[in-house]
């Protein structure tokens, strides 16, 4: 399942809730009543946000269901890859707590594999033209801003 699912048109009325796992604040869109709103929540924030939206459609970015990549460096970028291994790791935990949280409470939830990264923005990132374009498609109100 991909993120485009959160706009199926049969789904609109239901208010959805799509985050992006993250050890200091996870970014997070809510679509509801037509309209988005996005935050960036810290892991206890992101838990009232839930319990306050209690009967939404969760959609959480778990990189974890990638295939693993396995590199094996040596000297000074073996620090470096390990390091990032190491934030890719707690942000993988994140997710893995929130979709804990969601079984806990019950609420229907949807684990998403991220995005490939094949945008037009920086590193593949996709770009505020391209995010309102999926968005206005789908019947919602273009961004004043994305970040």
């Amino acid at each position: 399942m991909e993120y485009s699912a959160i706009f199926h048109e049969q789904g609109l009325g239901k208010t959805k809730i799509a985050i992006d796992p993250d050890t200091s604040k996870s970014g997070v869109a809510i679509f509801q009543e037509g309209k988005i709103s996005y935050y960036a929540l810290s892991f206890f924030d992101l838990q009232d946000k839930i319990n306050d939206l209690a009967d939404a459609e969760l959609y959480i970015e778990a990189g974890w269901l990638n295939h693993p990549k396995n590199f094996r460096y040596s000297g000074p970028v073996a620090k470096i890859s390990n390091e990032v291994s190491a934030r890719v790791g707690a942000n993988h935990q994140i997710g893995k707590l929130i979709e804990e949280f969601a079984k806990k409470k019950g609420m229907s939830y949807h684990l998403v594999k991220p995005l490939k990264k094949n945008w037009k923005g920086q590193n593949g990132k996709i770009t505020s033209a391209e995010l309102n374009r999926l968005l206005t498609a789908k019947g919602y109100e273009p961004l004043k801003r994305s970040n």
